[in-house]
């Protein structure tokens, strides 16, 4: 008997249990014991090796004894008063044997010989699977690569001046910053809409709480999206260019009716597509840094660092959510932590206008 036919043996027999009682069965019949064979050779052998080992080569049978009132599991041997005490797992594993008439060594053979067809042809199946899944991921990667280079000269080269003002204008009254790069990307997937590639990454970026973007796309487009993610997504997929309104929507901001708070101050913020630009806002003395709080759209509030002109809060709906949120950005970072970055943030851009006297 090999190992190998042993093992697919088990599996053919563990087969007709739950993945539940197989875990139990299989952890029973795995015991490691050594085994005393009929040739006076000692032998390390699992219990279910051991069990099938002792019907097929030794021709062990298997019965029920009763000593004082509890059942007594044993493989013996017709005319051998001596015995093997075994559990109720090997027990009926050495029936499922005997029922099967694996014990007979022709049967035996006929049935590891079948088995072996199937598990080869099961194995033949994964490798092709595994091959095919290998295929069908490295298209995915170099399709992916090659849309990556297209989208990046894509948005090196738009010059759309009308949609990148329009979106540009959108994002810098809702958020107080214009976002060039990602204004132009934004566009690029829009006017490709029927690109492969194109629909999958504008629904990664119009999720709901991306307001500006699902903004944009509703002037360029003319198509309002629905108020779930998943009906986005689902509208996404059903638009095509031909959808498309004939004509741009004008974007006109509300212009804020309110005078500035009196306390307001001039200070001013810096962006990778504009440098330093001057703005106004609330100081915000805390922990050492001098924050400005600056409304940027309706109920909506960024802060931006003094020194640095960076922004470390944005697209909150008040001035104390504002304070909270910088509050917990300096409990997670530290002020160690944070003052080290702002440092090193001066080293690369330089020191704000303000403070620069």
């Amino acid at each position: 008997m090999k190992r190998n036919d042993y093992e697919l043996i088990l599996n053919d027999y563990l087969g007709k249990f739950t993945p539940l009682q197989q875990g139990k069965i299989d952890k029973a019949l795995d015991k490691v014991y050594r085994y005393t064979l009929m040739d006076g050779t000692k032998k390390l052998m699992s219990r279910g090796e051991y069990t099938l080992y002792a019907m097929l080569e030794e021709d062990y049978l298997t019965r029920v004894s009763e000593y004082s009132g509890k059942k007594n599991y044993e493989l013996y041997r017709e005319g051998v008063p001596t015995f093997y005490s075994i559990t109720k797992s090997e027990h009926d594993f050495a029936n499922w044997i005997m029922e099967n008439g694996l014990n007979g060594k022709e049967k035996y053979e006929s049935h590891c010989n079948g088995l072996w067809i199937l598990h080869e042809e099961k194995q033949a199946k994964e490798e092709s699977e595994r091959l095919e899944k290998e295929r069908i991921e490295r298209e995915v990667r170099e399709e992916n690569r090659k849309f990556g280079v297209w989208l990046n000269d894509s948005i090196k080269d738009y010059n759309d001046v009308g949609k990148i003002n329009l979106a540009t204008s959108i994002f810098s009254h809702l958020y107080g910053m214009e976002n060039l790069r990602y204004a132009k990307e934004l566009l690029v997937l829009i006017d490709n809409i029927d690109r492969k590639g194109c629909k999958e990454r504008l629904k990664e970026l119009l999720h709901t709480g991306n307001d500006a973007s699902r903004k944009v796309f509703s002037h360029i487009t003319g198509i309002t999206l629905p108020s779930t993610n998943k009906d986005t997504k689902e509208k996404i997929d059903s638009i095509t260019k031909d959808d498309y309104a004939a004509t741009v929507k004008e974007y006109k901001p509300r212009k804020k009716s309110e005078p500035k708070e009196n306390n307001e101050v001039e200070f001013y913020k810096f962006g990778n597509g504009f440098g330093w630009k001057k703005a106004s806002g609330i100081l915000w003395k805390h922990a050492g840094f001098d924050i400005f709080i600056e409304k940027v759209g309706n109920n909506t509030y960024n802060a931006t660092e003094g020194r640095t002109g960076a922004l470390v809060a944005m697209g909150i709906s008040s001035v104390d959510g504002i304070k909270k949120e910088f509050k917990a950005l300096l409990e997670r970072k530290t002020k160690e932590v944070m003052e080290a970055k702002m440092l090193e943030i001066i080293e690369h851009t330089g020191l704000s206008p303000l403070y620069d006297v």
